[in-house]
């Protein structure tokens, strides 16, 4: 049976594997969505006349395979884009890898035209963001899937708001690709860095369990209450020998909460080492432990940026070119950062300030405005033509509101724009 090392070099091995060459680097999006009543603003669930899974069902010919769990059908995938159900059935569309951001933003606007029609004729919409609008967390039943009953019941004992996580959150989520384990080092530093910037630039969740929400980043303090061991910036991430090595440590040291056997779950009681120590090799086990922990820089076989909220289209990929254009001039963007505190303290202190203030906060000793203009313009010189307009034209205008406007309680009320 694997020793510790052995496992560790499994991981290690997996995330080398994943380095590609520079000419080959690749962006990719996960988004997730809220299905709701047009009129009501209430969650649509799983089962039931003009359901979720009625969706699914209704979109197979679209796709060319289906995910399917504990008997119960939960995603769909073809060549081009992925449908799979969150918790709380949420629906996430996520676009196959690609180096040019538009062609991104093509792919997944004709499968959100491809769902909203259909969703329509059931005076139903996919909803953007980052926060359920209407329906409280404990109304909204969990999928069918027993590995979301074992983390529910985990997270009970962890924390305040894995229930609000699980049900009421909705997220954009961007994947980029490193070259070698050097680059990946770099790439998740820098990341983890920004991730204060990038939370408060996709602020997105103006009602928080049916009413007014004033924290602009409400996902980032729901997430704090999950479980700390699995969420936040892993404790090794600012350390001198901060490698895939000590990604893959993090990773074991967890509780693995529930093991999978023959595609049947059960609940567990044990850490993550001594699950795989029973795996004679590499196997899917491995690669589920990867997806239950949530740091705000997640690694697989490529770096997952996970803070922004859900938001519409043009944000989206506004947020999409803003993040390629900081990370395609590793150079220029390190020597932006060398003003930036490298520790782990500093980035919470920004959270922090930004919970607390918003747009008047000040973030790495600078008000938070003038970094993210300069974030901006470093981003727009790395950019091509149309890319640098799909970020003009989005998130980063001159004049935006931070919050669009109040979600459907009684009306909706826009609030202020602040500019940056």
């Amino acid at each position: 049976m694997p020793t510790t090392e052995t496992i560790i070099k499994n991981y290690t091995d997996f995330f080398a594997a994943g380095s590609k060459r520079p000419t080959d680097l690749k962006y990719g999006l996960e988004a997730e969505h809220f299905i709701v009543d047009r009129d009501s603003r209430q969650s649509i669930p799983y089962f039931g006349e003009n359901g979720v899974l009625q969706l699914l069902n209704e979109l197979k010919p679209h796709f060319t395979s289906e995910y399917w769990a504990d008997g119960h059908l939960f995603g769909l995938i073809n060549n081009e884009a992925e449908l799979s159900l969150e918790p709380g059935s949420q629906l996430e569309i996520s676009v196959a890898a690609s180096a040019d951001i538009t062609e991104l933003a093509f792919i997944y606007n004709k499968y959100h035209q491809i769902i909203s029609t259909i969703l329509a004729k059931r005076n139903q919409e996919l909803l953007s963001e980052g926060y359920q609008p209407k329906t409280l967390v404990r109304d909204i039943p969990l999928l069918p899937k027993k590995r979301y009953t074992f983390m529910d019941q985990h997270f009970n004992k962890t924390g305040n708001y894995g229930i609000n996580m699980m049900r009421g959150t909705a997220s954009c989520q961007v994947v980029l690709d490193y070259t070698d384990e050097k680059d990946f080092i770099n790439k998740y530093q820098c990341a983890c860095l920004l991730a204060p910037l990038f939370a408060i630039i996709s602020s997105n969740a103006p009602i928080f369990e049916a009413k007014p929400n004033d924290n602009p980043l409400i996902r980032t303090a729901i997430w704090r209450g999950v479980d700390p061991a699995r969420c936040g910036i892993p404790p090794a991430a600012f350390d001198p020998d901060f490698s895939f090595r000590k990604y893959a440590e993090y990773i074991i040291s967890q509780d693995a909460i529930f093991e999978a056997e023959a595609d049947i779950s059960k609940k567990s009681e044990r850490k993550v080492s001594a699950v795989l120590s029973t795996k004679p090799k590499w196997s899917e086990e491995y690669l589920l432990y990867l997806s239950l922990v949530f740091p705000d820089v997640r690694l697989r076989q490529y770096i997952e940026i996970r803070v922004a909220d859900s938001m519409p289209a043009t944000q989206t990929f506004a947020y999409m070119a803003l993040i390629k254009g900081l990370f395609l001039d590793m150079d220029s963007l390190n020597e932006w950062l060398t003003k930036f505190p490298r520790s782990i303290n500093a980035i919470t202190e920004a959270f922090d300030a930004l919970m607390a203030k918003g747009l008047d906060a000040i973030v790495y000793g600078e008000p938070v405005t003038c970094l993210l203009n300069e974030m901006r313009e470093l981003s727009l010189q790395q950019l091509s033509k149309k890319e640098r307009t799909l970020l003009k034209e989005g998130i980063f205008l001159k004049e935006r509101t931070l919050l669009k406007e109040r979600a459907f309680l009684n009306e909706r009320t826009p609030l202020k724009e602040k500019p940056f």
